[in-house]
């Protein structure tokens, strides 16, 4: 059902993917990647508060996910949240120093 979902991420239809991603935390409960996938599904519509307030539900669940982190850092970035979408970026990439795509996101976005 997830692979389903994703389809329609890069299809951007971003209304049925949330659906998708809902069913599936009905199903099996919440899970943090599922509350950033809606969350960048959010993003995708432009709805940045909704977007920010799914991921802040998935970092109650584990407030170590680099991905949530990241996730709500580029959604505080299109809400004109700078600062707190640097700090969010930054710890995203410190969680997960390894990922190439938070460290050169973070560099795009805030050239350090």
């Amino acid at each position: 059902m997830d692979g389903i979902a994703a389809i329609f991420v890069y299809q951007e239809k971003y209304l049925k993917a949330i659906s998708v991603y809902q069913a599936i935390q009905e199903e099996k409960g919440y899970d943090p990647k599922i509350c950033g996938n809606i969350g960048n599904c959010k993003i995708g519509l432009k709805k940045y508060d909704e977007a920010i307030e799914v991921i802040d539900k998935g970092l109650l669940l584990d407030e170590n996910d680099a991905y949530l982190w990241y996730t709500k850092g580029i959604a505080l970035f299109f809400a004109t949240k700078y600062d707190q979408s640097k700090e969010c970026m930054k710890r995203a990439v410190t969680l997960e120093s390894g990922n190439k795509k938070y460290r050169d996101e973070l560099m795009r976005y805030f050239s350090e």
